[in-house]
């Protein structure tokens, strides 16, 4: 009896192995996109009061942000979300270079007091602009875009 499972489960295995349908092979070539934030330096050190500012913001508010002596963003406050008690989430669009859009989020955490990310982005740019925190200090770093939309 226990060979006839045996067969059973070979010959089921068998013919969905014969059956099933060979992969095909996706060609996809990805476009190199200009780059949007040629002023912006690959890494600049970022004001934190400045930051904690733009929280203050209420929609269609204009706000603008100086992130480095090359670098200043001008946006309009398009959405403003309280998604937690923690999580205050912001969406600006760009002014000065249409389709960018940065979304600031801030996070209040009881042990590690408030944190701060963020990204300036263009579906049709080729880099992105990354706000991190390092040992207490915001940086805002320039990155490929390929690694943060799909295409």
């Amino acid at each position: 009896m226990k060979n006839f499972y045996l067969g059973i489960i070979v010959q089921f295995l068998l013919l969905t192995s014969a059956s099933a349908q060979e992969p095909i092979a996706v060609k996809q070539h990805l476009v190199d996109k200009p780059a949007l934030f040629i002023k912006a330096p690959e890494r600049t050190a970022c004001d934190q009061a400045r930051l904690h500012k733009v929280f203050r913001a209420s929609i269609n508010d204009t706000v603008r942000i100086q992130f480095s002596p090359e670098y200043t963003f001008t946006g309009r406050v398009v959405e403003k979300l309280q998604k937690t008690p923690e999580l205050l989430s912001m969406n600006l669009r760009s002014i000065d270079q249409p389709g960018a859009l940065l979304n600031l989020s801030l996070l209040t955490c009881p042990d590690k007091g408030h944190q701060i990310r963020g990204r300036i982005i263009h579906p049709q740019s080729g880099d992105v602009l990354q706000l991190t925190a390092e040992n207490d200090q915001y940086f805002l770093v320039k990155h490929p875009q390929k690694f943060f939309l799909a295409e």
